[in-house]
């Protein structure tokens, strides 16, 4: 066999297990986020508000019972900062605002300072190191998160903390 020949099919296998692997890699969700922030306090890392509404109740339920907003998971978070236009309830705008970092000096003396957190305009995907606001119920039998029924219908905000990827 020609060298040439060789050199093509080598990169003909190699192709193949690269778009393989490609293929049988999970899809990252994508949600589109009201509130998108950078946290001043660490490199990397992002919160998404999610105004929880009747007309993405069900998806947003069908994320958190599927397992897609637990800690781990990989998330991509799209949205355009902070804007009062952009979230969807109208007695509760959001705002990127501080986040306190304690700092523990030679002697042992904690501080506290703030530092500020800014909008952030396009996708970013994240892995989920925090949730919030999600009224959880009992677990199914395999495991998977289900919201609490009584309590679901008033949920108005999920927070999702991340770092990027």
């Amino acid at each position: 066999m020609s060298p040439i020949k060789s050199i093509n099919i080598t990169i003909l296998a190699a192709s193949f297990v690269f778009f393989a692997a490609f293929a049988q890699a999970e899809e990252v969700t994508v949600i589109e986020v009201p509130c998108l922030c950078k946290l001043g306090h660490k490199e990397g890392h992002y919160k998404g508000i999610i105004g929880v509404t009747d007309e993405n109740r069900d998806f947003v339920r069908s994320l958190i019972e599927t397992g897609k907003l637990v800690v781990g998971q990989q998330i991509t978070l799209e949205g355009k900062g902070c804007k009062a236009e952009n979230w969807p309830l109208p007695k509760q705008v959001p705002v990127c605002g501080q986040t306190s970092v304690r700092i523990k000096d030679a002697n042992g003396n904690k501080t506290t300072t703030m530092v500020d957190n800014s909008e952030f305009d396009g996708p970013i995907t994240v892995s989920i190191i925090s949730n919030g606001g999600i009224p959880l119920g009992d677990d199914a039998p395999d495991g998977t998160p289900r919201v609490n029924e009584k309590r679901w219908p008033k949920a108005i905000t999920i927070n999702v903390l991340g770092i990027s990827q």
